[in-house]
């Protein structure tokens, strides 16, 4: 077969086969070349280094000629806006390493507070709202550095929501509604404002964001019935900025409550009535109500009474004692007290003879007793001449033995008291004639 070339594929082959020529070359030059230092240029930058020199440590200090460090200060904020309860956090931004570098001049509003957290950061509060400015300058030794140039930034402090209130009543009496209205501003109304009441202790008809509100304390009596409390108002506008108001009520919390010195007291006994108050002074006043007790000064001064009651009944009745304090104009609850008053018991006795000789024996016999029925055990207490008192219970008849050491015929008066509980009858006496005859002597 016959090959036919053109002439562009004849110069095609001559290029390569030129090119594989001076690659080979060049493979036998490096091969020769293999393991035989190059010599170099008088200026090359590998000079000889001496042995004893030290070795480059590659980092970014250096030494820098005195007075031609420059110091720069900035610092961030990390907020543009803040409310006078909040604070801003100031970080410095700069070439100063520590405070042994540079001294850090801060200038800050005269009515600022600040502290420290750590070497340059700052936390600052400013309680006034406005617009501020901040500035810093940072300066050090005069024959290493130069100082900085002054960076300023400002912050707006914002105005927190109005939250003054007004109370109708500074003093109240216990239970007693009090109003209380919110007079800020009224444009914060229209905006989104939260209004939250504390009424440490107290009960409002409305809800606690009410703008008006309605109140009463329900206090015990302690001290001396005199209590402060407190009414405090948080309002928050809608850039989270409070503002709190405070104001003081005075309550008079008035107390009744009587003391007897005896609830079952016997007909005609005299009882002591006292009143139990937070507070005893010349212009509390009492007001008492003994039904139908007597003997007693019902006067609204007087806080120590005496009452008697009587019952002439055959069972004991029931009355009612009542005591309502007024203080600073503030009256009390209304106390009440049950009496049991136990009837009146009457004594009654007969003697087998009403003449008796000397040394003779008289019997006597006890009628019916009048007391209270259903009551507690019933005793005899007898009292005779000679001073004697003798007792025996449940023994109707009772025989006695007198003896005459007047020498001359005489009148004795024995006595009968009833006793049933704490109630002693009054005395029942009958007349006993003594002779000053001796009684014969039976054989």
């Amino acid at each position: 077969m016959k090959i036919i070339f053109s002439s562009k594929k004849i110069l095609l082959l001559l290029l390569c086969s030129s090119m594989l020529l001076s690659n080979a070359i060049q493979a036998q030059v490096w091969i020769k070349a293999k393991g035989t230092p190059v010599k170099k240029k008088k200026d090359d930058w590998d000079y000889s280094t001496p042995k004893n020199q030290p070795k480059k440590v590659e980092d970014d200090s250096h030494v820098t000629p005195i007075g031609t460090v420059q110091l720069t200060a900035s610092f961030v904020m990390n907020k543009r806006e803040m409310c006078p309860t909040d604070s801003v956090k100031l970080t410095y931004r700069g070439n100063a390493r520590s405070y042994s570098d540079a001294f850090y001049n801060w200038q800050f509003p005269d009515s600022s507070t600040f502290s420290e957290a750590s070497v340059g950061v700052m936390y600052l509060k400013i309680k006034k709202p406005g617009v501020y400015r901040i500035s810093i300058k940072l300066t050090g030794d005069e024959s290493k550095y130069r100082a900085s140039k002054i960076y300023t930034d400002s912050i707006e402090v914002l105005s927190p929501p109005n939250s003054s209130f007004e109370i109708d009543k500074k003093q109240v009496c216990k239970g007693e509604t009090v109003e209380i209205n919110y007079n800020g501003d009224k444009k914060i109304i229209e905006t989104y404002t939260n209004f939250s009441w504390t009424f440490d202790g107290g009960f409002p008809f409305t809800e606690k964001n009410n703008t008006h509100q309605k109140v009463f304390w329900d206090v015990p009596c302690t001290g001396n019935g005199i209590i402060m409390k407190t009414v405090k108002l948080s309002t928050t506008n809608q850039f989270g900025c409070t503002s709190v108001s405070k104001q003081r009520i005075r309550i008079i919390s008035p107390k009744a409550e009587i003391s007897l010195s005896n609830e079952h007291p016997c007909n005609g006994e005299v009882l002591s009535v006292k009143a139990i108050t937070c507070l005893r002074d010349a212009n509390t006043k009492y007001i008492w109500d003994f039904g139908s007790g007597i003997d007693a000064n019902p006067s609204i001064q007087g806080g120590e009474q005496k009452v008697v009651y009587y019952n002439i009944t055959d069972y004991p009745t029931s009355d009612m004692v009542k005591l309502q304090v007024i203080q600073e104009g503030c009256y009390s609850n209304i106390d009440s007290v049950f009496v049991d008053i136990y009837p009146l018991i009457l004594a009654d006795f007969t003697v087998n003879k009403d003449t008796l000789n000397s040394g003779g024996t008289v019997t006597f016999n006890i009628g019916d007793v009048f007391s209270c029925d259903g009551g507690g055990e019933i005793k005899y207490q007898w009292k005779f001449p000679d001073g004697n008192i003798l007792s025996s219970k449940n023994n109707r008849e009772y025989s006695v033995r007198f003896n005459n050491n007047y020498g001359s015929p005489a009148v004795v008066y024995p006595s009968l008291y009833i006793v049933q509980d704490k109630c002693k009858s009054r005395p029942f006496t009958l007349p006993l004639y003594l002779s000053d005859i001796g009684t014969p002597t039976e054989k």
